[in-house]
């Protein structure tokens, strides 16, 4: 996961608007235990791209999936991840 995070930040160092690869990325960060930086990425494609819809409902599934599994989620992580899930199922 840390190889894959490296090459999907490569990747976004030329197209930082490339919101699949950010998704991508944000999986990484939560495999390798960084939940901060997993919803950062998601934040950004949630806050920046509200005309994809594909990528906007897989970060909002992510986002809720993340912070529902992850041990290290904050109060704050979880809150948003029920709040995205909520949105997603909408």
């Amino acid at each position: 996961f840390i190889e894959a995070a490296q090459h999907f930040s490569r990747c976004l160092d030329k197209k930082s608007n490339w919101t699949r690869a950010r998704n991508l990325l944000a999986r990484c960060f939560y495999f390798v235990g960084n939940t901060d930086r997993a919803f950062s990425e998601l934040q950004y494609v949630l806050s920046n791209h509200a005309t994809e819809a594909e990528e906007m409902l897989d970060a909002l599934f992510l986002m809720g999936a993340i912070a529902l599994d992850s041990p290290r989620a904050t109060n704050s992580q979880i809150e948003k991840g029920i709040g995205a899930w909520k949105t997603y199922l909408k």
